[in-house]
């Protein structure tokens, strides 16, 4: 279980500007004064069988501005906005991990290692505005990975394929 405190926090935003070749992009240093994050993590590890080995995790966590006012408005508003009790961007309320690999041994040849990562997340917005228009809705992701080490281990060679269903 833990809780971070952040005072003074900076935070990077991207503002559209419009100017006389058209509309382009400025990169902009703010002070989000204040925020948090808290939650639980566990992690098992399991090797029910020799070379067999399965792993779980699962985070639970709040992520949130205290206190972040005087935002400059998006192109075409005015004004400041408060985003304060928003979300930070890229912080999910849950978010889920499994993994299972297993070491084949190959003898004087070495060991082969095939390994699957399956990693679940719940929503989360992309910027400070929290709004339907930048959020990420929750996702399933399948990682694979192929893995040969010399039976010296001197040598190791890996395959992996991020993203395998999408």
């Amino acid at each position: 279980a833990y809780r971070n405190e952040f005072r003074n926090l900076q935070v990077q935003n991207q503002f559209l500007i419009q100017g006389p070749a058209g509309v382009t992009t400025t990169s902009v240093i703010l002070n989000a004064a204040s925020a948090h994050s808290m939650g639980v993590e566990a992690e098992l590890q399991w090797v029910p069988v020799k070379n067999l080995n399965l792993a779980m995790s699962g985070t639970l966590m709040e992520a949130k501005y205290d206190s972040y006012r005087n935002v400059p408005a998006p192109a075409n508003y005015t004004g400041l906005l408060d985003y304060t009790g928003n979300d930070i961007p890229y912080a999910p309320s849950w978010k889920l991990t499994g993994l299972v690999s297993y070491d084949l041994d190959l003898g004087s040849a070495g060991t082969l290692s095939p390994q699957a990562t399956l990693i679940w997340s719940d929503g989360f917005f992309l910027t400070d505005t929290n709004t339907v228009l930048d959020r990420q809705n929750s996702f399933a992701k399948l990682d694979l990975r192929l893995g040969w080490r010399s039976a010296d281990d001197r040598f190791s060679v890996e395959g992996f394929v991020n993203n395998v269903t999408n």
